[in-house]
């Protein structure tokens, strides 16, 4: 299961985190160069990435509670006093990216987009707590801490290396598709 979890926090890390600056960049090139580089079809790629990431963290999740039935803390978090936010993360981590199957939807920029903020919301929404928790400390003279230069360096990476992949998708897709009609 160690292997599982590592592989998945590499796929979270490098790809993941990634796809709201990858989708961004796939749509502000498909709006100046309105299809001149497939970036729907690319649009299409990420929209199977996504698809292939719920299933894996779904079957990860199945397994979790089958092995570890006694050490899992979903039974006190669906049914605690924040059962509908933690219902409303699974839904959204679980759910939701599996309408990507409709071909119509997986084209479309925005509700990819919506997917991929969806599948990671509880990490949005802890990134928030944490940040909110430092500005409002009452002992710091600053409010500003340094965990907050830590998450916007983070956060700047991430923009960065969705750029990239985006960049590199488009890249990849429109030589295959030029070598195909050679």
């Amino acid at each position: 299961m160690d292997l599982i979890d590592t592989i998945i926090n590499s796929i979270d890390t490098n790809i993941i985190l990634c796809l709201i600056p990858l989708i961004l960049t796939l749509w502000i090139t498909n709006s100046i160069f309105k299809e001149k580089y497939h970036s729907r079809n690319a649009l299409n790629i990420i929209g199977w990435i996504i698809i292939y990431y719920s299933v894996i963290i779904l079957i990860r999740f199945v397994i979790e509670v089958i092995i570890n039935y006694d050490n899992v803390a979903i039974y006190n978090r669906a049914t605690g006093p924040y059962w509908w936010s933690y219902w409303l993360m699974f839904f959204c981590a679980a759910i939701l990216p599996f309408s990507l199957l409709s071909k119509k939807l997986r084209n479309k920029f925005w509700y990819v987009f919506i997917a991929a903020f969806c599948i990671k919301i509880g990490f949005y929404f802890e990134r928030y707590v944490i940040i909110m928790s430092n500005l409002h400390r009452d002992y710091s003279p600053s409010g500003w801490s340094n965990s907050n230069y830590i998450f916007l360096n983070y956060l700047g990476i991430n923009f960065l290396q969705g750029f990239l992949l985006a960049i590199l998708t488009l890249v990849l897709y429109n030589s295959i598709i030029r070598l195909k009609n050679k």
